[in-house]
């Protein structure tokens, strides 16, 4: 045990110390019941930035908080918004889940990597692996002029269908989308929209 995380060399993976895991989940339980003081939610959030960084996708998980918590030091705020409650309850849902409480450490050997291309338009998507395709077209609720959320889609599409099929090996994603690619790195958004998508790519 270090510092909270369990280090298994054996199987090379790191993990959440179950003590912590069950003292966090009492405080996000006292949380949804109450909305805490300002300092309550700040060791709130200071606990669940480490244990992101074992549980993923955790940083695509505290958006809400942390704009709840920018609210109270605003003097704004004491209700949960929507989505800082489903953050909560998303949280809650993990940490009674030792499964979810691992991940591999960074040396692991892996399979070899697999290239993906992803593209997407706003009429459309497509992505490539190999020499296999896959192109569709948005249905109506799916229509955007926002391009970093509708390539955000397409590659959510592409891990929904393959992603079965690359369990167990690196993927290189290759896309023409900086933005997307500094949001997917930073694990969240400042729209909802795209951290919402953000949160099911990493998910």
């Amino acid at each position: 045990v270090w510092l909270g995380s369990v280090w298994d060399l054996d199987t090379m993976e790191v993990a959440v110390e179950a003590e912590r895991a069950r003292r966090l989940r009492r405080r996000i339980q006292r949380a949804r019941a109450k909305p805490p003081s300002r300092r309550r939610l700040e060791k709130l959030i200071g606990g669940l930035e480490f244990v992101a960084e074992i549980v993923r996708p955790g940083r695509a998980a505290m958006h809400g908080l942390r704009r709840a918590l920018a609210d109270l030091n605003a003097g704004e705020g004491g209700q949960w918004s929507r989505e800082a409650a489903d953050e909560l309850k998303w949280w809650a849902d993990v940490l009674q889940r030792p499964d979810r409480l691992r991940w591999p450490l960074p040396w692991r050997p892996r399979d070899s990597a697999a290239t993906v291309a992803t593209d997407a338009s706003t009429t459309g998507f497509g992505f490539l692996w190999g020499d296999r395709g896959w192109f569709g077209a948005w249905p109506g609720d799916h229509t955007s002029g926002d391009m970093t959320l509708l390539e955000a889609r397409a590659l959510r599409v592409m891990l929904a269908t393959i992603g079965p099929e690359l369990r167990g090996r690196a993927i290189v994603v290759l896309t023409d989308n900086e933005a997307l690619q500094a949001v997917v790195t930073r694990r969240r958004a400042m729209a909802e929209d795209l951290n919402r998508e953000v949160f099911r790519i990493l998910n």
